[in-house]
């Protein structure tokens, strides 16, 4: 049996500040007893707008105060129905985009809808699975900065062990934030989600006078300030000038064959770039998921001829493979005649393979447009005169360890995305808040193309150098490398 933690009356004070703050405390926590469904939700939907958001990047900070009240407050079944109301709340609200994610790949809109609910779920278990630990934790231990400790590290198992179709942390969520985002260059995205859920459970556990916090928050400031400062920079610059350009073209329609309204030796694509080519060292192409561009040796001829002539290098994507095997494909083909090949390592679940037990069985038809793909395994490093450069495709961009792999060897990182799948504002929102990370993870210029834009360029700091409007067309942009 747990017991219900109630403060006992203070003796009077006659700071109203005081007064004020412990009768907030003390009246939330009435609050979530009777109410905490309600309570739940609503620290669920501020997560949630803070990742979608980024004028409410702040909300993270105090969105998980039920969660640390509450387990000295309620019963078991209540806190656990409590944390997986806020979980789906949460998903709900950051991830709704994922539903047309799945309409535009051919499947029926009951089967997204259902799709997308049961993996909400399934987080929605996780989480509140996961706080169970920290409630069983908060009833055996006094010790305020053993809870305030351990809260912090099960938001982080969570986080860091629940399989996810598209990875987060709360590192996304301070897109609104920039001095709060380059803290990943020391800390990483789990330790800048472990300081956010010790926020949090500090705030409602030791429940600082308002004077005590306003201390804390000013030294905070003043720690990101002085990190910011100390963090690794980029090395200085190395003298090297490199011109990057990119064109975006939007992808085929589903069931369309774009080279139908083109030459197939001359794509839109080409005949954009040969526009700043002559200007460029490096031309990338966006995620268009044709399958005939490296099939295509009239059209490979014609590339080659103009990476010669105009002495620029292009990185294209297309489909590779046979029927036994077939790959998301990155071809980099230089002036000096050479060609690599990059498959792409990360796949997306049911937009390029089936997860399993659901691969082999008979709802794979209903949850995969097409036929999957295979995961490559090898590390290619791009090359050309005096520039080494990775590039890497789409959905890659969660994976850290994909972009910043041997980092002290190359000068900076391409992605060529296809983003017409996700037709809203918010997921490229999230999607450009990702790319910061990966420049100021790796220290080096990141280019992601999307083939509809906007597209980004950030340097090794997480700066915005140059950004593309959406719609068709060539860009180019120059950049002081630093390695």
């Amino acid at each position: 049996m747990f017991v219900v933690d109630v403060k006992t009356a203070s003796p009077p004070n006659n700071k109203f500040k005081s007064r004020l703050v412990n009768c907030l405390f003390d009246s939330s926590g009435l609050l979530v007893q009777r109410l905490y469904p309600v309570i739940f939700i609503l620290a669920g939907t501020l997560l949630g707008l803070s990742f979608i958001i980024a004028e409410l990047s702040l909300l993270a900070w105090i969105a998980f105060c039920p969660q640390v009240i509450a387990a000295r407050l309620l019963s078991p079944s209540k806190y656990f129905l409590g944390n997986l109301l806020a979980a789906f709340s949460v998903n709900l609200i950051a991830s709704f985009w994922l539903i047309n994610f799945f309409i535009q790949q051919d499947m029926p809109v009951g089967w997204s809808v259902l799709l997308c609910s049961l993996y909400w779920f399934w987080l929605a278990i996780n989480f509140a699975l996961w706080l169970q630990l920290y409630f069983l934790l908060s009833h055996k231990v006094t010790q305020k900065s053993i809870r305030v400790t351990a809260f912090s590290l099960v938001i982080v198992g969570y986080f860091a062990l629940t399989p996810m179709i598209f990875p987060v942390t709360l590192a996304l969520t301070q897109s609104g934030l920039p001095s709060i985002i380059t803290l990943t260059a020391t800390l990483g995205e789990l330790g800048l989600t472990a300081v956010i859920a010790a926020f949090a459970a500090w705030v409602c556990v030791y429940r600082p006078r308002l004077k005590a916090c306003s201390t804390a928050i000013a030294m905070a400031v003043i720690g990101v300030s002085s990190l910011n400062l100390t963090m690794p920079a980029p090395a200085s610059a190395n003298g090297k000038v490199l011109a990057l350009g990119w064109v975006q073209v939007a992808a085929p329609v589903r069931g369309e064959n774009k080279l139908e309204r083109m030459a197939a030796i001359n794509p839109l694509e080409l005949q954009l770039s040969r526009k700043i080519a002559d200007r460029a060292d490096v031309v990338v192409w966006p995620e268009t998921g044709r399958d005939r561009f490296l099939a295509n040796s009239q059209f490979l001829q014609e590339l080659s001829f103009t990476a010669k002539s105009m002495q620029a290098s292009f990185v294209i994507q297309g489909l590779s493979g046979d029927q036994r095997a077939r790959f998301n494909t990155l071809a980099h083909l230089a002036p000096e005649g050479d060609t690599q090949i990059y498959y792409k390592r990360k796949l997306v679940p049911f937009g390029e393979f089936t997860p399993r037990p659901l691969a082999d069985s008979a709802f794979e038809r209903y949850l995969l447009a097409g036929e999957p793909l295979r995961a490559g395994t090898q590390n290619v490093t791009f090359a050309s005169g005096d520039f080494r450069w990775r590039s890497r495709i789409c959905f890659e961009v969660l994976f850290n360890k994909l972009i910043s792999e041997g980092r002290d060897r190359v000068d900076f990182i391409t992605i060529s995305s296809n983003q017409a799948w996700f037709q809203s504002d918010v997921q490229m929102q999230l999607v450009k808040t990702v790319t910061r990370l990966r420049a100021i993870q790796s220290g080096l210029p990141v280019l992601h193309v999307n083939n509809q834009g906007p597209s980004w360029l950030f340097n090794g700091r997480g700066e915005l150098i140059a950004q593309s409007p959406k719609g068709e067309g060539a860009f180019l942009a120059t950049i002081q490398l630093t390695r």
